[in-house]
């Protein structure tokens, strides 16, 4: 979907989301693609994400908090421009599966995080097969706090323009899955 709107493609409304599946949908556009942070258990593949970025203070273009299941996106995931928070931010998850299998490509101009993972327990992992971050002044990539965390492929790579408070990487108690980082 494309409206050109501000508001999250996909979102729980501010409630508890309960079951959610989606299937073959591609989401592009301004603003949020999904704000799921109040409790659910998703079984979310989508065919891709674009978006220009938000300047809310609602949370990442993808935010996923207190959820469990599956979220794939299976083709490219881009982002750019001014996000209000990190991009991707994915935290507090307990069992919560999550696996970019496309080129996943973040050119921010954001001086805080652009790919956040925190506090994610039980079986969470995060997977990017591909990964490609350019931030103006913030840091690349920070996990901690649990879950197993994964990069393959080609094309990774994390640049930043001043790595402000820590540098590219932050990850003080990641578990890097069987294929590295």
């Amino acid at each position: 979907t494309n409206d050109g709107g501000w508001s999250p493609r996909i979102t729980d409304g501010g409630i508890a989301a309960g079951n959610v599946n989606v299937s073959d949908v591609e989401i592009s556009g301004q603003g949020q693609a999904i704000d799921i942070d109040n409790g659910g258990t998703l079984a979310i593949t989508l065919e891709s994400i674009a978006s220009t970025g938000t300047d809310t203070v609602n949370g990442g273009v993808i935010d996923l908090t207190g959820v469990s299941g599956s979220f794939t996106v299976s083709g490219t995931t881009s982002i750019a421009g001014s996000p209000g928070q990190s991009p991707i931010d994915i935290a507090g998850n307990t069992n919560l599966a999550v696996d970019f299998q496309g080129q996943t490509t973040l050119d921010t101009t954001i001086a805080t995080t652009a790919v956040t993972l925190a506090g994610n327990g039980g079986t969470s992992s995060v997977a990017f097969d591909g990964l490609t971050i350019t931030t103006f002044a913030g840091i690349g990539l920070q996990s901690s706090g649990g879950g197993e965390l994964t990069i393959t492929g080609d094309n990774n790579s994390i640049l930043s323009g001043g790595a402000a408070g820590g540098g590219l990487f932050l990850l003080p108690t990641v578990q890097v899955g069987s294929n590295g980082i």
